[in-house]
Formats: structure tokens, sequence, C-alpha cells
């Protein structure tokens, strides 16, 4: 969807580069990409960060939202397989510039999981959302990206049985994936980024319904497999910002837990779906690129209008 102030706004593209010993289609896949950037370049307030080499996930997100933050004081992060909503972009303005001196708000999101509950338009959260966010320097630079340091701060602070709070009260294995990246099992930055919110007692603005919705779960992603759940999830056309107390939203955090739950309760379809691609993941490239186009044509995700 367009958005009205994307005229008004410095807009920084970054794209990581190839892997080492990237074959022709993955070169070709990259330069694909970076070619739906064309018509921009013409635009002044567009800037392009492309990377030669391969710098991974956490490396080439980290750098970049520094980057940024140290420049303008604040940003707004979207990843390339998101759809927003028309009013995403003054929902995260008005947000940022609301709770911008707000200490203990360390992060705005647009995205917010499916419930049915009636929720304040906005509302917070301890644990983020990175489907279409933002925060500032002042935050951001309390960001630890180790994941071993976070977990001897974290217990230091909150003592040994501080997993089930993390956790969402036992609903997200947040704790087990700071385990598995530090010990090198996984690579990636947001669980960092949701630990180190906690560890200051930080909080997050979300919306009531979300502004964004991932269509990167159709199985060409690295970390996402279809699921259905997100595909199908309807976003709204706006939000009004109004200052709310910055206190945990009880009613919000029973909508994340709820969803957190239902994930769990997988169809039978979906748990299939789950571990076929669990062991795709496992394939040479070549062939499991021949087995997704397969499966895609045999699954049709289905979005919604």
């Amino acid at each position: 969807m367009s958005n009205p102030l994307f005229e008004e706004s410095e807009v920084f593209v970054f794209a990581d580069g190839p892997k080492e010993n990237a074959g022709a289609d993955d070169l070709a896949k990259i330069n694909d990409v970076r070619k739906l950037f064309e018509p921009l370049k013409e635009r002044k307030n567009v800037f392009f960060r492309f990377s030669d080499k391969n710098l991974g996930l956490t490396t080439s997100i980290v750098s970049g939202i520094t980057e940024i933050v140290n420049q303008f004081g604040k940003i707004i992060v979207i990843e390339d397989d998101l759809e927003l909503s028309s009013g995403f972009l003054k929902y995260m303005n008005d947000a940022l510039n609301l709770y911008e001196n707000e200490e203990r708000v360390m992060h705005i999101g647009g995205y917010m999981a499916p419930h049915n509950l009636n929720l304040p338009d906005t509302f917070f959260l301890k644990a983020p959302t990175i489907w279409g966010w933002g925060t500032w320097k002042r935050a951001w630079d309390k960001f630890e990206v180790n994941a071993s340091v976070l977990l001897e701060k974290i217990e230091k602070t909150f003592g040994k049985n501080f997993a089930f709070k993390l956790d969402v009260n036992g609903t997200y294995n947040y704790t087990k994936q700071l385990k598995d990246i530090a010990s090198g099992k996984l690579d990636t930055w947001d669980i960092q980024w949701a630990t180190s919110v906690y560890l200051y007692s930080g909080l997050c603005l979300h919306p009531s319904i979300s502004l964004s919705r991932n269509n990167g779960f159709d199985g060409s992603g690295v970390h996402c497999y279809p699921s259905g759940i997100y595909e199908k999830q309807k976003i709204g056309n706006s939000t009004t910002v109004n200052k709310e107390k910055v206190v945990i939203s009880s009613l919000g955090e029973t909508a994340l837990m709820n969803f957190h739950i239902a994930k769990t309760k997988l169809t039978f379809s979906e748990q299939i779906s789950s571990i076929y691609h669990k062991l795709a993941a496992m394939l040479p490239a070549n062939v499991k690129l021949g087995v997704k186009s397969f499966y895609k044509k045999a699954n049709p995700i289905k979005t919604s209008k």
C-alpha cells in the first residue's frame, strides 16, 4: 500500500552481498532484487547501501541501524517482505515524536499479532515486534548484541529463574533462542534486542490492529516457513496515537500470550508443512529450489485482500 509520508522521508536501502562461493543462481537473485530499486535511484531522498560481500544477518542489520540512529537520532526499520498500511508511516512518526523523551519507552512496533480482544488504539507490552518498527538512539545505545553477555546480565539482574517472565510468561522461547545464539547455533539479532529491552525494563508501543503484514512466509526465506497464520492477517488503515500511561497492558499481554499458545497447536497439514520445510532445508541448494517450486505450486498461499 502507498504511504503518503514516503515522499517526505529520508530512505536508506540496505542490501547484503553474496556469500562466499555463491552460485550463478544466487547471484542472479541478488541482482534481480537490486533491480527492483532502479525506479528509486532518481529520488534525492533515497540512498543505497549495497554490500559487495556477505556480512550476515546480524552484522548487516545491526550495523545499518546503528549508522542511521547515530546520524538522525531515530529510525524506522522495514523489511523487504512487509506489506504496510497506508497509515503506517504516520503512526510511526507520531509515536516516535510523542514518546521521544519517555525514557522507559524503547520501541515503537507497527505490527500486532492477530487477536479478538477489545484493545485500546495503542498500548504497551514488554515484548517488541520487528515487522515494521522504530526506536531512538537513546534506546539503541542499550542494545547488547552478545548473547552470552546478555545471559550473564539478565541472570545477575533477575536471578536464575528469569526465563518464565522473559518468555512472556512461558509462552515464547526467547531464552532458548538466546542460548542458541550464544552457542553459535542461531544467527539473529532481534532476540538480543528483545532481551535488552527487558533487561532495562523498557516498554514497547503496539497498535491494536496491525499496520503491517509479513508476506515472506512462502517457503523462499531462510527463517520463515508457510504457516497460513500471517498470510491471512488483515491490517488496519490507520491508528490514532494518543499519549498513553506508560504501563504494561494486561489485556494486550493476554492477547499476545493467547497468540503464542495458539501457534503451538498446529493442524495436521501445518505439522506436515513444518516437517517438510525442516527436511527441505537440509537438501542441496539446487535440489531444494526444485522441491520448493513443486511445493508452492501444489500448495498456493491464499492472502487476504
